[in-house]
């Protein structure tokens, strides 16, 4: 693969990032493929010049998108000593933010299916329910446990990673 090749798989993975960041985080077009260029372009991040030449947009939309972005928090920027440029990256920390909140819905979900887990063993063994009632399933709740279990873990490895970085 010649480096044409890589900057046309480069802008079609920008393309489909920011068609995820336009469903996933309802933003208008332009600001999801930006937040995707600049993630492509990590760690050096992108000056306000390079993100109009790059999208070949107005001045004044860029200058939209980024602005919401920034306030959105999705985006930051840095400046360099003797340099008046911007130079925009993306935030680590709503990336861990992300992955911080799904742990905590997962271990609730998973919690939830153990409590239920336990409320069916004991009606199974309760001794005063009617003898013809069918005993509950709890097979499927142990299933979804280790499944919640087993990605909770991934989750916990991954932000380690990216704080490590």
């Amino acid at each position: 693969m010649d480096f044409k090749d890589f900057e046309e798989k480069k802008f079609r993975l920008i393309e489909k990032l920011g068609l995820v960041f336009e469903n996933k985080e309802n933003l208008p077009p332009l600001a999801a493929r930006i937040k995707a260029t600049i993630i492509m372009y990590e760690p050096n991040g992108l000056t306000f010049d390079d993100l109009i030449a790059i999208h070949k947009a107005s001045k004044s939309t860029v200058s939209t998108s980024l602005n919401l972005l920034t306030n959105l928090n999705k985006i930051t920027y840095y400046t360099k000593p003797g340099d008046r440029k911007r130079y925009y990256t993306v935030i680590p920390k709503v990336l861990l933010d992300k992955i911080e909140s799904s742990i905590k819905d997962m271990q609730e979900e998973k919690k939830l299916h153990d409590e239920i887990k336990e409320f069916k063993i004991g009606y199974n063994n309760c001794p005063n329910k009617n003898t013809d009632a069918q005993p509950l399933k709890t097979q499927i709740h142990d299933s979804i446990s280790n499944y919640f279990a087993g990605v909770i873990e991934l989750l916990k490895e991954f932000k380690q990673n990216i704080e490590d970085e």
